[in-house]
This record gives structure tokens, C-alpha cells and sequence, in this order.
């Protein structure tokens, strides 16, 4: 069979393509909703960055000393108040235990017998029959055994809570930053064990220069923003301006709290903190609505006048506190800029837009032209 020519293999691709045209052009512009970027006088916003820390860290050594025999943590780990950290080989102590119960039942014994001897003597030296010497020294040995029972509760609990604590704990809530002993290892007693930093107690320590520090006052409100959390914004608070300067630099180190921290915000993460004093400013204002985050950060889509009319192109921002319906542009739009409120679902970068109520039709999606090629009214 012979190869068809190249002139026959052409026509497919022609007719092809003629078919797709239609696709590609059946779909006129897309109706969106607008709104102006404006600017305002309002409280003047402190921004900063600094390092993200926890409030509490601690080296947890261990109690007693032993040989590791479990440990159920890595690095990275989340523990709760009380989780068991490491555990000891506590033969030993429970052996000490046994002991000291073995103890106890004998002095108790001891003490029930002296009780009844006691008291039969009592009644003697009352009638008269024995004489106060010999009762006392009755007396004395009832108290001997009184001792003794008290001196065994005293070392068997001494030895349980040395059993008790061959499984180490954590003292609080947190994430196991590092961890010092291994399975098999004798650890002596204050030895390290492991480091946990609190993460329900995290804050932002950042220097602030000079300047700025008669603007600040504790209690004041900051919003928290982390580069490895793009879009996400944080609560804070104000609470420490520490007094002693970095002579070098100038800056004073301030403290702010973070307000309910989420689980992926991790100390030594880097952030960004905006604090809002009460100095009026210009503030460069956008609808909330605008906002658009594809996973690249904070996103809008811009409505400019093109050579064939209105059309749409997504834009990069960096973004400040929220202000009821409204938040701060810090960078990337200027004033009287109009960006994309509603419709966003629709657009495609640089696509033709139509703005409702100025022309175009109602909120709904692109006009579709039928196949017979008559466009849209």
C-alpha cells in the first residue's frame, strides 16, 4: 500500500485547526465588579521584622540516674504536659520499692503489737499492778514503733517516686528541639536529656530603632505575617520594650506576644509585624474582597484601559492589617487603581472584562457566542 501524499496529509491538520477556532473564540469578555484603590489619614503603621521565639524553653535533665532503656521521642516531636520523654531501666527501682513495702508491713506490725501491749498494760497500770516505770518503758516502745512505721512510709516513698521518675517527662506543652542521650546511654542524675521549646507561647522580638520607640506603648495591637505562611496574618500584642539599647545600632528590642498561635508557626521562623500607632498617615486602602491568594502570596486583579478596551492582569502585593472590609496596600498599587472585587473565577491573564454597572451586563459568567459565529449583544 502506498503513503498517502503530503497534500492529503495536510487537510486533516487544516480542518483541524479551522475547528478550533470557534472554541477559542466563542467566549467573550468577562463581566466583573471593581473598586477604587484610595487613600486615607489614619493611624500611622510601625512595620518591622524580627525572628519568631518562644516564650519558654527549657533543657529537661533527668531525676535519677540509669541506663536508657526507651526513648519515645525524635526531633521535631509535639508533646503534651506530662507525655513520658525517655524511660529508665527501673529494675532497680522496683526492687527498691518491694523492699520498702516489705518494710513498711513490718513496722505496721510491729506497731499493731506494741498497740495491744500498750493498752493491756494501760488497764494494769490503772488497777495498780504495774508500776509507772515499767509502763513507761511500755509507752517508750510504742512510740519506738510509731517511729519506725512513720521513718518506712518516708523511704517507700522515696523509693516509688525514684521508680516514678525514671520515666522522664515534659514539664509543658511543646516541640522536641533537640535530644541528648540515646538508648543504652548511663545517664547521671541533672543529666541532659532533651531540649523542648513552647510553641502555645511564641513572640516576635524585634529591634526597633530609636525614632520609633516614643511611638510605641505596650498594649498596642500588631499584625503578624510569616514569609513561610504566605497570606496567612496573625493577632499580637505589645508587651515588653526592653530598656537597654544596642549602642551599635541604636535599637531597642521590643517583645510581641503572639495572640492563640497556630500549630505550623514555629519558632526561628522569620516575620513580618505590623504595628498600628496613633500618628495619622496617608494609607493606601483596598477592598478586602480583591483579594486573591493562588499559593504565591497576596495576589489582585487589575482593570486597565488596553488598546481594544478593558482587560484583566493578576498582580503581586504586599499587604498590611486589616481594617473592617478594607486592607493596607504596601506595595504594588497606587492610587485610583480599580481592582477585581467579583468574577475573579472567570479571568485569564490580559482577557477582556466588562465592569458591571458601567456598560456591561450582570454578575454571571463570559457571554458564550453561539457556534453559528453571531457575537454577544
Amino acid at each position: 500500500m502506498s503513503l498517502p501524499s503530503s497534500r492529503h496529509r495536510l487537510i486533516p491538520i487544516a480542518a483541524l485547526a479551522l475547528i478550533a477556532l470557534p472554541a477559542v473564540a466563542q467566549f467573550g469578555p468577562s463581566t466583573v465588579e471593581v473598586a477604587d484603590v484610595r487613600e486615607e489619614m489614619l493611624g500611622a503603621t510601625v512595620y518591622l521584622t524580627g525572628d519568631l521565639q518562644t516564650a519558654r524553653q527549657a533543657v529537661i535533665g533527668a531525676e535519677v540516674q540509669g541506663r536508657v532503656a526507651e526513648r519515645l521521642i525524635d526531633e521535631g516531636s509535639a508533646v503534651e504536659a506530662g507525655d513520658p520523654l525517655i524511660r529508665l531501666d527501673a529494675r532497680l527501682f522496683e526492687l527498691e520499692v518491694a523492699r520498702d513495702e516489705a518494710r513498711l508491713a513490718g513496722a505496721q506490725a510491729e506497731l499493731n503489737r506494741q498497740r495491744i501491749d500498750y493498752e493491756s498494760q494501760r488497764a494494769l497500770q490503772e488497777e495498780g499492778v504495774i508500776g509507772e516505770t515499767e509502763f513507761a518503758e511500755v509507752v517508750g516502745a510504742y512510740h519506738l514503733a510509731e517511729a519506725q512505721v512513720a521513718e518506712a512510709e518516708a523511704e517507700l516513698g522515696l523509693s516509688r517516686e525514684r521508680l516514678e521518675r525514671a520515666t522522664i517527662t515534659a514539664p509543658f506543652a511543646g516541640v522536641i528541639a533537640g535530644i541528648h542521650t540515646e538508648v543504652g546511654q548511663w545517664l547521671r542524675e541533672g543529666g541532659d536529656v532533651a531540649e523542648l521549646l513552647a510553641t502555645d507561647e511564641l513572640e516576635v522580638v524585634v529591634d526597633v530603632p530609636e525614632t520609633a520607640v516614643p511611638r510605641l506603648r505596650l498594649g498596642m495591637r500588631g499584625v503578624i505575617m510569616a514569609d513561610a505562611l504566605p497570606g496567612q496574618t496573625f493577632e499580637g500584642e505589645l508587651i515588653a520594650i526592653e530598656p537597654a539599647a544596642d549602642l551599635m545600632n541604636r535599637t531597642y528590642p521590643i517583645h510581641i506576644r503572639v495572640n492563640n498561635p497556630p500549630p505550623e508557626l514555629l519558632p526561628g521562623m522569620f516575620i513580618r509585624v505590623a504595628v498600628e500607632t496613633n500618628d495619622p498617615a496617608p494609607t493606601l486602602l483596598m477592598s478586602a474582597d480583591a483579594l486573591v491568594d493562588r499559593g504565591r502570596g497576596p495576589e489582585v486583579w487589575v482593570v486597565a484601559e488596553g488598546l481594544e478596551g478593558l482587560t484583566a492582569n493578576p498582580r503581586r502585593i504586599d499587604i498590611g492589617r486589616r481594617r473592617g472590609a478594607d486592607i493596607e496596600v504596601l506595595r504594588g498599587l497606587e492610587e485610583g487603581e480599580r481592582v477585581v472585587v467579583a468574577g475573579t473565577e472567570f479571568l485569564i491573564p490580559g482577557g477582556p472584562v466588562m465592569i458591571a454597572g458601567e456598560g456591561g451586563p450582570p454578575m454571571g459568567p463570559p457571554d458564550a457566542a453561539a457556534t453559528s459565529g453571531e457575537s454577544p449583544e
